[in-house]
């Protein structure tokens, strides 16, 4: 048998502190947590007369991400980006996570199983009783991107050669922009 498993944890902020007074000609804020899985899991069993082989990938990616401005922040510039952004890329295009099962026997069970579960809060704001005179643009973007590319197999060969390939994926994004209560925004862009 053949197993992985990748556990990944991400907190990636990027903020103005409370009670900062900014002047500029232009801000921005940008955070962004980017997760790259690229796999290949590959298990095999032979024998005579009983064989018993399988292959299981199990990927957990969670990514929290912020990017904004904290509370009773007093703001003067022409213009403001704030963005966050969190991407889980398992797999590429062109090179697809695998995971493959085989053997060959008399009595041959194999399996093959890929669970991918992605969790991302991705949070763009602007705090609490803030001030921000802009004579440009104020853009909040906040953004959850997952690509999954997979290849999952098992196979057996053989008198009763049992074979079952599973692959499983979920998915849950919070994705947040927002103004703040108490927050006043005067821009003529």
């Amino acid at each position: 048998a053949t197993v992985l498993v990748n556990d990944i944890d991400t907190l990636v902020k990027a903020y103005v502190c409370d009670n900062s007074n900014i002047k500029s000609d232009s801000l921005s804020i940008n955070a962004e947590g980017i997760t790259t899985i690229t796999e290949d899991i590959i298990g095999g069993a032979g024998g005579l007369y009983v064989a018993v082989g399988s292959s299981v990938g199990v990927n957990s990616i969670k990514n929290i991400v912020e990017a904004y401005t904290g509370n009773n922040v007093k703001l003067n510039t022409k213009t403001a980006n704030i963005k966050a952004d969190a991407t889980a890329n398992l797999g590429k295009e062109d090179d697809k996570l695998v995971v493959v099962a085989a053997a060959g026997a008399a009595g041959a069970a194999v399996g093959a199983g890929l669970k991918n579960v992605i969790e991302n809060e991705v949070y763009s704001y602007i705090g609490n009783n803030n001030e921000i005179i802009s004579t440009g643009n104020i853009d909040l973007l906040a953004q959850a991107d997952t690509n999954i590319y997979e290849s999952v197999g098992g196979g057996a060969a053989g008198i009763a050669g049992i074979g079952a390939s599973v692959g499983v994926n979920k998915i849950y994004n919070t994705v947040n922009s927002f103004i703040g209560n108490g927050s006043t925004i005067n821009t003529t862009g």
